[in-house]
């Protein structure tokens, strides 16, 4: 009878837990995010996933730049990715977010920061610092924004993260055009001005596995919304 008690109890819990884990309440989720959105939204994402379903195992992955997010996506290594577009990969499943504005950052003192607003032309024969070429949607969006205003792009310098490349910026060796989260980081000797012009924003995007029907997934990308929303005013 002893054993048996045991027994029915196991079969109790492993129940609840089968339940919880069903209802998305109880489980892991593991995301990642592209530099910008690690400094910006991922400290609002995790904490109120971390109230709101604090059973989950949530494990985070910041400064990843999207083809590695990709390729871990393919994996399973990770559930969740903030990222920015294109992703041309059709077992993918990538909405919108919310589009950023493009920033120019510069070093303090700069002759360009007297200005409140900042056009491509005005940033001709500029040494850049820009994300590596070949693995970020960074550099092809800011190759593209300075070939579209039929400006030539001096990069000079190639990072692989963006603390780095504002850290580079501070030090003088050059300007960074970056979504405007980036801002938010709050590197000393670096100051921002917008950028104007058509094509001067960068979407954000989350991207899930098309055929991932997880309950803590589909609760963690509500998560997400609602955060994105929240935080639209703040423009983080």
């Amino acid at each position: 009878m002893e054993r048996a008690r045991e027994i029915l109890t196991q079969v109790e819990v492993a129940g609840n837990e089968a339940a919880r884990i069903a209802s998305g309440l109880q489980g892991r989720l593991v995301v990642s995010c592209v530099g910008s959105a690690t400094y910006s939204l991922l400290p609002a994402f995790a904490c109120t996933l971390r109230e709101e379903i604090p059973d989950v195992e949530l494990v985070l992955r910041g400064e990843l730049l999207v083809p590695h997010q990709v390729e871990r996506l393919l994996a399973r290594d990770i559930d969740l990715a903030v990222l920015r577009p294109p992703v041309d990969e059709t077992a993918l499943t990538v909405r919108t977010l919310r589009t950023d504005r493009l920033l120019v950052a510069m070093p303090e003192g700069h002759a360009l920061a007297s200005r409140r607003r900042l056009n491509v032309k005005d940033l001709r024969g500029e040494d850049l610092v820009v994300h590596a070429g070949g693995t970020s949607v960074m550099y092809g969006a800011v190759a593209a924004l300075f070939r579209d205003a039929g400006v030539e792009a001096k990069f000079r310098h190639e990072v692989a993260e963006t603390s780095t490349l504002l850290t580079f910026v501070a030090a003088g060796l050059g300007l960074a055009v970056v979504p405007e989260p980036v801002s938010k980081l709050g590197v000393a000797g670096v100051t921002f001005r917008p950028v104007s012009g058509e094509g001067a924003t960068i979407d954000l995007c989350s991207a899930v596995r098309a055929d991932d029907n997880s309950a803590t997934l589909y609760r963690a990308l509500e998560v997400l919304d609602r955060v994105v929303r929240s935080a639209a005013g703040t423009k983080i």
